[in-house]
C-alpha cells in the first residue's frame, strides 16, 4: 500500500473538534395505539433528548409511513425500540427497516442522563428556586396534548424536582399558560424541554432557520404523532430558544399566549420575513390570526420569504408570522461541540480532551463522545472505527460510550495508514481489494519522488513530448511491429528473423538512451537543440531523466551505458571485468564522447504502460496549497466482489469525507460508455463520485453529461496540464 507521500496525517498537530450528544432513538409503536403513543412520550421525557427521538407507527402487518424514510435521512437513529403491542410482522418489519430494532424492556435507559441533571443547582438555604408550573388538564385529550408538548414527571421523581424548583400545579385557563411558559427558555421549565438541552446544531445541510408555532386541533394519535415528529426533526438549533412550539387549538380562546413575545428571536441588526412560520389547519386560521393579534403577533402581507443581517437590518415591529405547511429540511448532527489541539507520533496519541465549556454533568451515566474531524484517509467505516479504538463505532463520526465528565476525558487513540484505511473501506463496503501493477509502479515513482511538487514538470505539453521521444517502444506497440514486419515481408516468424529484426530493432528490454541532437529531431520540425536542454534540465533535477555515457570495453567489446554517478577514471567492464580507462574520445575519435540522456526506470515504466496520465490527474485534483484540505490518493486500484467481475480504478482520491473514483484515459476517445456505466455503478455503490480525465481529446457531450448527472468531474488536456 502506498505509504510515506499520503501519510503525513500520522506525525503531525491537529485541530480536533469533537461533540457530546444524547441518544438518537426511534420508538415503534402500533398505528393509530393512544396508550402505546401516551407510554412512549412519556418514556422520552425521562432521559436526555427523549425530545429528538422518532415516534414510528406501524401498521400490523408490518407497513410504515413513507416519510418515516425522510425523517430518518434528515438524522439518523442509533437503534429502534420495538413496543410490545406490535405483531410478529410489525416488528419484521421494522427489523428490516432499521437493522438495531430490538424488543423495549424496562430500564433500557437506566444509563442515560435524566434532565434533572441540566436543571439548575440545588439553591441555599434562603434562596428561591426558579418556578415550574405543572400543567393540569380535565379532558383526556388535553392532557395527551400536553404529554407531548410538555412532558411527564413520575411520581418517585417529584420529590427530586421539588429539590431544585418551586413546583406549583396550574388548572383551567392558567393550565395553557404553564404549557406555554414550560416551552420558553428563561421564563419556565419542563421535562421535554430541560431534555433539549445541549443538543444543539454541530453540521447540517439546508436546514430552515424559521421558528414555528405547531397548533395541534386535537389530541388524536396522528395529530400528537405528527407535531412530535415534526419537531424531532427541527429540534436542533444555533441558539438556546427552542425551534418548535406546541399550542392546543383550545389554547387559543385562553389568552394565555404572552410568552410568545418572548419567546420571539429579536436579534439586533437582523431582520426575518416573517418573524414565524404557523402550522395548522385552513379552518383555524382566522382563529390564529384573532388570537394572535393580542400577542401581538401579526399576518406576514409579503409573500417572499428572506432574512437579512448587518447594519441598517432590524426585526419587525411588531413581529410577523406566516402560514406554512411543516417543512423538513436537510441532514444535521446536534450536541455540544468543543475542540483542542492534539498531537500524532506514528498515528498515535494520548488524550486528554476538555468538557464543553457548558457541559458541566458529572455523573456516572453515559453520553457520547464523537470526534467529527479525525484525520483519516477516508470516511469512516466500522473497522476503521475500531482501529481508532476498539470500543469506538461509526456514527456521526467516531463515536465512544463513555461517562459524563465535568473535567476531562483521557484515552489513547491511533490513525490508520493510508494503506490500512483504504484495505478497512473497501472491506466494510463489501467488496476485495486488489492494487494492479500499474498502481504499484506509480506507488513506487511517488515514493522517490517524495511528494507531488515533482509532478509540476510535467505538466507542459513540450516537456511531455520530449519525454515520449526518450521512451523505448512499449511491449504492444513492438508486438505489433513484429507482426507488421512479418505480413510487409510474407514470412513465418521463426526463431532467426525474430532475432534478426530485435536486433535492428534495439533491445527493447534496455532503456533507450540518445543525445541531445537525436531527442530534437525526434520532437519534430523547429525543435532546437538550445531548447532541449532547458527541457531537459528540471527533468533531469527532479529525477524523471537520467544523463549518462557510452562506452565500449577494448578487450570484449561490451558496450555499457554509465549514469553519471558511476563515472570515474577508471572503471570496470561489465561483462568481463576488466579495468580500463574512460576515454577521452568518442569512437570517431574526432568529439568528446555525449552525454546521452533516458528515461529513469520507473519513469520508462510509467510511460510504457500509460500511467503517466494517472499522474496528471492525479496533480491535477491535488488542493491548492493555501488550502488546509488533506488529501490521500492510491493509482491502479481494483475492486470486486464475490459474485462479479472487478472494476479498475485508475485513480482512487479522498479528502478524508469525499471520495472520488477516475477513470483516466491518454486520449479521450479511448473511453467507452459501458466502462463509464460500471465506473458510475460503482462509485454509487461505495458512496463515492466518479471522474474521468484524458491527456489528449476531447469527450463526448452524452458521457460527460452522464458524469454530471451522477455528481462527478470531467478533466481534459487543459485541465492536466495547467
Amino acid at each position: 500500500m502506498l505509504s510515506g507521500v499520503f501519510d503525513e496525517h500520522l506525525n503531525r498537530q491537529h485541530r480536533l473538534s469533537y461533540f457530546v450528544r444524547g441518544p438518537e432513538w426511534a420508538f415503534a409503536i402500533p398505528q393509530g395505539d393512544l396508550d402505546a403513543l401516551e407510554e412512549a412520550m412519556g418514556r422520552c421525557a425521562t432521559f436526555w433528548n427523549g425530545v429528538g427521538s422518532l415516534l414510528v407507527p406501524v401498521t400490523r402487518d408490518g407497513r410504515t409511513p413513507r416519510w418515516v424514510d425522510a425523517l430518518l435521512r434528515v438524522r439518523p437513529v442509533d437503534a429502534c425500540f420495538l413496543h410490545q403491542g406490535l405483531s410478529e410482522a410489525a416488528q419484521q418489519g421494522m427489523r428490516e427497516r432499521i437493522p438495531d430494532a430490538t424488543p423495549i424492556w424496562d430500564g433500557f435507559d437506566d444509563h442515560e442522563i435524566h434532565p434533572l441533571y441540566f436543571a439548575p443547582p440545588a439553591v441555599q438555604h434562603g434562596e428561591s428556586k426558579p418556578p415550574l408550573e405543572l400543567p393540569q388538564f380535565r379532558t383526556a385529550s388535553l392532557r395527551r396534548t400536553a404529554l407531548a408538548i410538555w412532558g411527564f414527571i413520575p411520581d418517585p421523581d417529584l420529590p427530586h424536582w421539588h429539590e431544585r424548583y418551586e413546583v406549583t400545579t396550574a388548572g383551567g385557563e392558567a393550565a395553557h399558560g404553564a404549557l406555554l411558559r414550560g416551552q420558553v427558555e428563561g421564563a419556565g421549565n419542563s421535562p421535554l424541554r430541560l431534555g433539549a438541552r445541549h443538543m444543539g446544531t454541530v453540521a447540517r445541510e439546508g436546514l430552515s432557520e424559521w421558528p414555528y408555532i405547531w397548533v395541534l386541533p386535537t389530541g388524536s394519535f396522528d395529530s400528537l404523532l405528527n407535531f412530535w415528529n415534526f419537531r424531532a426533526r427541527l429540534l436542533s438549533q444555533t441558539r438556546s430558544r427552542a425551534q418548535v412550539i406546541g399550542l392546543p387549538h383550545e389554547s387559543l380562546h385562553a389568552g394565555q399566549l404572552a410568552a410568545l413575545a418572548d419567546w420571539l428571536p429579536r436579534t439586533p441588526e437582523s431582520h426575518h420575513t416573517p418573524d414565524v412560520f404557523i402550522s395548522c389547519l385552513g379552518r383555524l386560521h382566522d382563529e390564529v390570526r384573532t388570537a394572535l393579534a393580542n400577542v401581538p403577533l401579526v399576518e406576514e402581507t409579503e409573500a417572499e420569504r428572506r432574512f437579512q443581517f448587518g447594519r441598517g437590518a432590524s426585526p419587525n415591529e411588531p413581529p410577523t408570522f406566516a402560514f406554512l405547511p411543516p417543512y423538513v429540511g436537510g441532514h444535521f448532527i446536534r450536541g455540544t461541540p468543543a475542540a483542542t489541539i492534539v498531537s500524532f507520533n506514528n498515528g498515535k496519541s494520548s488524550l486528554a480532551l476538555p468538557a464543553p465549556p457548558s457541559f458541566d454533568i458529572r455523573t456516572f451515566a453515559r453520553v457520547r463522545l464523537v470526534f467529527r474531524n479525525l484525520p483519516l484517509p477516508l470516511p469512516v467505516t466500522p473497522s476503521t472505527a475500531q482501529l481508532v479504538h476498539p470500543n469506538a463505532i461509526a456514527r456521526d463520526g467516531v463515536l465512544l460510550l463513555t461517562n459524563a465528565q465535568s473535567d476531562e476525558w483521557n484515552f489513547d487513540i491511533r490513525l490508520p495508514t493510508a494503506g490500512q484505511a483504504l484495505q478497512n473501506w473497501v472491506t466494510d463496503k463489501g467488496f476485495a481489494l486488489t492494487r494492479t501493477q500499474d498502481g504499484r509502479d506509480a506507488d513506487a515513482l511517488l515514493r522517490r519522488l517524495g511528494g507531488l511538487d515533482a509532478l509540476d514538470v510535467l505538466a507542459d505539453p513540450k516537456r511531455l513530448s520530449l519525454l515520449r521521444a526518450l521512451a523505448p517502444s512499449s511491449r504492444v506497440k513492438l508486438a505489433q511491429r513484429l507482426i507488421a514486419e512479418a505480413e510487409r515481408a510474407d514470412k513465418q516468424l521463426d526463431e532467426a528473423t525474430v532475432t534478426e529484426w530485435l536486433a535492428d530493432l534495439g533491445l527493447f528490454l534496455e532503456i533507450e538512451a540518445r543525445t541531445a541532437d537525436d531527442i530534437a529531431s525526434r520532437m519534430g520540425a523547429g525543435t532546437s537543440k538550445h531548447e532541449v536542454f532547458n527541457l531537459l534540465a528540471p527533468l533531469v533535477e527532479a529525477g524523471f531523466v537520467r544523463r549518462s555515457k557510452l562506452m565500449r570495453c577494448p578487450q570484449c567489446r561490451f558496450r555499457s551505458m554509465l549514469d553519471l554517478r558511476e563515472l570515474d577514471e577508471t572503471v570496470r567492464c561489465r561483462a568481463c571485468g576488466e579495468s580500463l580507462t574512460l576515454p577521452v574520445v568518442d569512437e570517431s575519435g574526432n568529439r568528446e564522447p555525449a552525454n546521452l540522456y533516458r528515461l529513469d526506470g520507473l519513469t520508462a515504466r510509467v510511460m510504457d504502460q500509460d500511467i503517466l496520465p494517472v499522474l496528471l490527474t492525479l496533480r491535477a485534483v491535488r488542493p491548492a496549497p493555501q488550502q488546509a484540505d488533506q488529501f490521500f490518493a492510491w493509482p491502479g486500484v481494483e475492486l470486486a466482489k464475490s459474485n462479479g467481475n472487478p472494476v479498475d480504478i485508475d485513480l482512487l482520491v479522498s479528502n478524508g469525507t469525499t471520495v472520488w473514483c477516475y477513470e483516466v484515459k491518454n486520449n479521450a476517445t479511448g473511453l467507452k460508455s459501458t466502462q463509464l456505466r460500471r465506473l458510475i455503478d460503482l462509485a454509487s455503490e461505495i458512496d463515492a463520485r466518479p471522474g474521468i480525465a484524458a491527456l489528449e481529446g476531447e469527450f463526448s457531450q452524452e458521457l460527460s453529461q452522464k458524469v454530471a448527472e451522477a455528481n462527478g468531474r470531467v478533466l481534459t488536456a487543459n485541465d492536466l496540464l495547467t
